[in-house]
């Protein structure tokens, strides 16, 4: 879902992989569940304007001897953390707040970086364009690059 309907800025809506999109009342109930869960893992892709994945990452719980209890409200919030690159994403109730260090998703004038990535996967469809699907099941369509002839 986007970040901005996590945190209760907008009310965009968010999708299921598979199932399509949900309003973003659901989206908040379905990640407010996840976050109560140990075995949840949440993963955050930073998109440009085009919505092209640009950078990833994956949250780990902060480490004891950092953590800070307080918490500005009873929703998620994301922001930025000690360290480059690195976010906080606070999440509802009495677990750790989450670090997500960003990776970028770099493909300048060629695609084929990402398809030797594990994490990744592409698919080209019968019409010619490329479905992405991220780590985290999120898919991006794309058409293929138009040389001049």
């Amino acid at each position: 879902m986007p970040l901005a309907t996590l945190t209760g800025l907008a009310d965009r809506p968010g999708e299921l992989a598979g199932l399509g999109p949900v309003d973003p009342w659901l989206a908040r109930d379905l990640a407010n569940a996840a976050a109560a869960s140990p075995k949840t893992t949440s993963c955050v892709t930073v998109t440009d304007g085009q919505g092209h994945a640009v950078g990833h990452g994956c949250a780990r719980p902060e480490p004891r001897r950092h953590r800070k209890r307080a918490r500005d409200g009873p929703g998620f919030s994301f922001t930025a953390a000690a360290g480059p690159g690195t976010w906080r994403l606070r999440v509802p109730g009495a677990g750790p707040d989450l670090l997500v260090s960003f990776d970028p998703v770099d493909t300048g004038e060629c695609d084929h970086r990402l398809k030797q990535d594990p994490r990744w996967t592409v698919d080209q469809l019968p019409d010619g364009t490329f479905r992405w699907t991220t780590p985290t099941g999120r898919q991006y369509t794309t058409e293929p690059v138009r040389y001049p002839v």
